[in-house]
This record gives structure tokens, C-alpha cells and sequence, in this order.
């Protein structure tokens, strides 16, 4: 019975030790990718309105703006 309750609390230290090996720095690089990401959408719309405001001035239609997957590649 000793035994056994010494395997079990050394397994669950080992598990709540993986568990916490992300270290917060990633986490954190994450999230500002993140952020750059959504900016440079931001920034994206803005230009791609710019362009479209132009060309309609010139009576050329408009181009199309992607959406957020599209422009990041991952819609195929």
C-alpha cells in the first residue's frame, strides 16, 4: 500500500512537472506574433481599400480583398 502511493505521487509530480515545462517567454512570442499578424491585416485592408478607391476614380473595377485565412495562406 506504501508502495503504491509513493508511485502514485511520484507520477503525478512527474506529470505536473511536464506540464509546466512552457516557458511563459512562448507563450508570450506567441501572442505578439499574433498581434503583428492582425496589424499587418489591419494594414493590408487599409492598402487594399486605398488601391480600390483609386481604381474606381480611374473606372477600373475593383480588386478582391482577401480575408484574414486567405491572405495568411492557410485557405487553400
Amino acid at each position: 500500500m506504501f508502495s503504491v502511493t509513493i508511485k502514485s505521487l511520484l507520477v503525478l509530480s512527474l506529470a505536473a512537472g511536464v506540464a509546466a515545462c512552457q516557458h511563459p517567454a512562448v507563450a508570450i512570442s506567441g501572442r505578439a506574433m499574433d498581434s503583428r499578424d492582425v496589424n499587418a491585416y489591419n494594414q493590408y485592408l487599409k492598402d487594399a481599400a486605398q488601391i480600390n478607391i483609386e481604381r474606381e476614380k480611374a473606372g477600373l473595377p475593383p480588386t478582391k480583398v482577401l480575408t484574414r485565412e486567405e491572405w495568411s495562406g492557410k485557405k487553400q
